[in-house]
């Protein structure tokens, strides 16, 4: 909702000639990722751009910015702990981190849902559905086959072994890229084997490129749990670790040495089994709470936190 102090522009500077303007939108954002739940995000973002406003300061320090959000959180029943996590997170954003999260499982499990909930949580702009991406490069790259199917064509007409090759290859590609760039994306899809992803899932090369790299596995009761192409991956993971349950959810880590031992003892790949898709929105928060305290083991890691 707009406010008439969204007309005033706020600077904050980080340097002496580098600076933005102040967004509440943004900053609403930010304070999602920092687990604040939506409504007290958007009250606090207008609170903060409302005392800068009232008091005249039109052009402030991130310093200052950070120390206000801090007390803000703080007034609002948020413990100094909590608080702290909004320099996490700009920190996050300021040393470029790749986030990168896989989401695979059988049709109709929630996964697209899940990956916007979770986007929504993060701040991730960019959600990627695996299949899509796949004839978007058969469409530029004449050589590889569409999975588009027509009304005539069986969905099984193509074997899944081929289609899990074929989406891996496009796949594989974007997050690379993104690595690169240091960008966050979630890629959720049917096709979508965790098989052809093992080196990105691996610690040893997330510690190389300095990523966050999580990948989650969704399995329902019904029978398209046993077909789809993430179905052997999980299969193959050996005594799976329940991490996190409720009345309808169970999430498990993969205890694979490597994987098990994850990056600064967290696991990297996780299986959710649902009852329903309105476990997600549970799912989504507990995938949340892993994310920021991978960040947060990266910052120390790189020697950013204090």
């Amino acid at each position: 909702m707009s406010s008439k102090y969204d007309v005033i522009k706020v600077k904050v500077h980080l340097s002496d000639v580098h600076y933005y303007v102040l967004s509440r939108f943004l900053l609403s954002r930010m304070l999602m990722f920092c687990r604040v739940p939506e409504d007290t995000a958007v009250r606090i973002s207008l609170d903060v751009k409302k005392h800068f406003v009232n008091t005249e300061r039109t052009s402030i320090t991130q310093a200052e910015l950070e120390d206000y959000i801090r007390c803000s959180m703080i007034a609002a029943g948020f413990a100094q702990e909590h608080a702290q996590l909004f320099s996490v997170v700009t920190q996050f954003h300021a040393e470029r981190i790749p986030l990168i999260l896989f989401i695979a499982g059988p049709e109709r499990c929630g996964k697209t849902t899940l990956a916007h909930l979770l986007a929504a949580r993060i701040n991730c702009s960019t959600v990627i559905n695996a299949e899509v991406l796949r004839d978007i490069s058969a469409s530029i790259d004449d050589s590889l086959p569409s999975f588009a199917v027509s009304e005539t064509s069986s969905p099984d007409s193509m074997p899944s072994m081929l289609r899990g090759v074929e989406v891996s290859a496009a796949v594989a590609a974007e997050v690379d890229k993104a690595v690169r760039e240091g960008r966050a994306i979630i890629v959720e899809g049917e096709n979508l084997s965790f098989a052809g992803f093992h080196r990105f899932l691996e610690p040893s090369f997330q510690f190389s490129t300095e990523a966050v790299i999580l990948g989650l596995v969704m399995e329902t009761c019904g029978s398209e749990a046993e077909t789809d192409a993430s179905h052997a991956y999980v299969k193959a993971l050996p005594n799976l670790q329940p991490v996190f349950s409720t009345e309808r959810l169970t999430v498990f880590a993969a205890d694979m040495v490597d994987l098990a031992k994850g990056v600064s003892g967290i696991p990297t790949v996780y299986v959710a089994r649902c009852t329903t898709v309105a476990d997600n929105v549970c799912l989504s928060v507990f995938l949340h709470d892993i994310v920021v305290k991978r960040i947060i083991a990266e910052l120390k890691r790189r020697g950013r936190m204090l």
